[in-house]
């Protein structure tokens, strides 16, 4: 799971923002709505966490 999370989320994969655009639709479409609240705030711990590691790869202060 977690290897191929890396692998879809990775910069290098060319279908990433289609990968994200059609994980958002799945979300928003969803009828559950604690379910959806969760995997909302799991979206949000994975940006802080790229966004983190971007400034770690360009040596920025986190």
């Amino acid at each position: 799971m977690k290897t191929t999370t890396k692998l879809l989320l990775s910069d290098a994969n060319v279908y990433k923002g289609t990968f994200m655009k059609l994980a958002k639709e799945t979300i928003h479409g969803m009828n559950d709505e604690r379910v959806r609240e969760m995997l909302n705030e799991e979206a949000l711990k994975q940006d802080e966490c790229w966004r983190m590691l971007s400034k770690w790869k360009t040596d920025q202060k986190i």
